[in-house]
């Protein structure tokens, strides 16, 4: 990094314009930045300075580039380029002859140097230090108007730039007077061939007399502090990117459906043909038997015949050798037996181990568990694992849920005394199944997720920190028993942080200007900080309507105090 001590000195920018000045694109830059300032400046004042031939002088001209972007615009004879180097004047001069070129160094001497109607200046204030000195300083050289270019909210600054421009340090009005008439903020990151990655901010100062003079309307006058333009098509990208992810997984999701259903087809194919293969096989096997059958009265047949043609001596015969046989094979059929009995009493071994592993296993689990059960972290999750049984259970809905009879409407309505978790569940499963038929299943899931979490972190954090709990309960009674004057209370299904601040949000205000205590219902899905309650501005409490403890402490310390009390109430349609 250079020396900052030097680098705004005449030698320092005398070497950058012998040097490098065109090698990094000093010319490029000079005109880039001059054709953003004037297509950014209002029409009224370019056509001002063409019908009265006002002079115009570009402060901090370096080569002149960024000044010869103005004789496209305007008479060339009126136009005047000053810098304080003067290698750079000389260069100019040779560069542009037609254009009139000065080496003067405002900043150092204030006095030196003759007045012009309009002063511009392009990307020169940030290399100071104290910008605004030497803003002070060449705008004692302008008549009726300076025109300033410069990089806008510049958080990671180059080497040479030494401050940075923001809504907070920008003037309305300059020290000789000027006001600031005109403030136009440039996208350049989104501009062709670009050669800034990041805003430009176009500011007009005009002198209050002739400003005055010139008759201008609002339309004339701008204050930008943002592109507007270039967010506007941001987010216009960014939807059509999100539209085109949404039908992308339309068609997914309609393929699928369409796999599915092909799938089913094939299923049921597959059933009919699995059916007639049995019937098959049911008609093949019938017939087998028969044929076995037959086979067997034939032997049978030839058998008999056969024993007829023996003597009783061949019968005798036949009888012993089927006796040895008998004998042989009931050897060795006793032999399977006793290895399959061997075999048995291993296989009877090995399962009377493993029921004493499985008792082992079984005994260290109920233990474990025991544990886990008796665990911190397992209290702390009980309220998930009810919401996750309760959202399980029959009266959960489904993608084929109907409305409910009025008997089980009847059921699901809590009495006063219902502990706060199963109001909650009740609740969130109310709002489940109005947001299926609102928004369909597939769309209303993450919503009840993202209402489940918010409720169940909020229960949380009350048992968490319950202390703390309990002790803005009596902060809360103590700010109603000791208040005074009257009490307002109110309470709408929207929280006090609601978009678009409405009537019943400045009636409270009104209340509290009064001098009264305004009560404000706020709402969790908006109220996403609200811990029991909050003031919100002076007088204005926004308390935890949603939270039956909450309600009671205030309506207990309410029957204490005897000051007038307003109870207001309001329904909205929130369909």
């Amino acid at each position: 990094m250079k020396d900052k001590n030097i680098i705004n000195s005449s030698i320092y920018w005398d070497g950058r314009f012998e040097e490098d000045w065109e090698s990094r694109e000093g010319p490029r830059q000079s005109r880039f930045f001059s054709h953003i300032a004037i297509e950014n400046l209002p029409p009224w004042l370019l056509k001002e300075i063409n019908r009265n031939s006002y002079s115009l002088v570009d402060w901090g001209c370096a080569q002149g580039d960024g000044t010869d972007v103005w004789a496209s615009y305007m008479d060339s004879e009126h136009i005047s380029g000053v810098d304080f180097s003067a290698v750079a004047i000389e260069q100019a001069m040779q560069r542009y002859p037609a254009i009139r070129f000065i080496a003067q160094d405002w900043v150092a001497n204030r006095s030196c140097g003759e007045q012009f109607d309009v002063v511009f200046s392009s990307n020169t204030l940030e290399h100071f230090h104290k910008p605004y000195d030497v803003l002070e300083s060449i705008s004692t050289h302008a008549k009726k108007a300076v025109i300033l270019a410069l990089p806008y909210r510049e958080s990671e600054r180059i080497d040479e730039h030494f401050y940075s421009f923001l809504p907070e340090n920008i003037p309305s009005v300059l020290t000789n007077g000027f006001r600031l008439t005109w403030c136009r903020v440039v996208d350049c990151r989104s501009l062709p061939n670009t050669l800034w990655g990041g805003d430009q901010v176009i500011l007009i100062y005009g002198e209050p007399k002739w400003l005055d003079g010139l008759g201008l309307t609002l339309a004339d006058c701008l204050v930008d502090v943002v592109d507007t333009k270039s967010e506007i098509k941001q987010l216009s990208l960014d939807i059509d990117q999100r539209e085109a992810k949404l039908s992308a997984a339309s068609q997914l999701i309609e393929m699928q459906t369409q796999q599915i259903e092909s799938l089913g087809q094939q299923a049921a194919d597959n059933a009919i043909q699995l059916s007639q293969i049995k019937e098959k096989h049911h008609v093949l096997v019938n017939e087998k038997e028969k044929e076995t059958v037959l086979l067997k009265n034939s032997v049978v047949e030839k058998l008999e015949e056969n024993n007829l043609l023996k003597d009783l001596i061949n019968k005798k015969l036949d009888e012993i050798i089927v006796l040895r046989n008998f004998v042989h094979e009931s050897k060795e059929e006793i032999e399977i037996l006793k290895s399959t009995v061997n075999q048995k009493d291993g296989e009877i071994f090995k399962l009377n181990q493993a029921v004493i592993d499985r008792d082992r296993w079984l005994e260290e689990y109920n233990r474990q568990m025991l544990t886990l059960k008796g665990s911190r972290s397992w209290r702390i999750t009980s309220p998930l694992r009810m919401i996750g049984a309760a959202l399980k259970s029959p009266s959960a809905p489904s993608a084929n849920m109907q409305e409910s009879p009025p008997q089980a409407s009847a059921v699901a309505t809590q009495d006063e005394s219902s502990p706060l978790w199963r109001k909650r569940l009740v609740y969130l499963a109310s709002r489940y199944r109005n947001g299926i038929q609102k928004h369909g299943l597939v769309r209303s899931v993450p919503l009840a997720l993202r209402a489940s979490h918010r409720l169940g972190s909020v229960w949380l954090n009350k048992q968490v920190r319950r202390k703390s709990y309990e002790q803005k309960l009596v902060q809360l009674r103590k700010i109603i028993t000791g208040h005074a004057d009257f009490i307002d209370i109110f309470h709408v299904p929207m929280g006090w942080s609601t978009p678009l601040f409405q009537r019943f949000q400045h009636m409270s205000l009104q209340a509290a200007q009064l001098g009264g205590l305004a009560l404000y219902g706020g709402h969790l899905q908006v109220d996403k900080d609200l811990f029991v309650f909050n003031r919100a501005e002076g007088n204005v409490i926004v308390f935890d309507a949603l939270d039956d403890q909450v309600v009671k402490c205030v309506f207990d310390a309410l029957a204490t105090v005897k000051q007038s009390k307003m109870l207001r109430l309001q329904s909205i349609d929130l369909a």
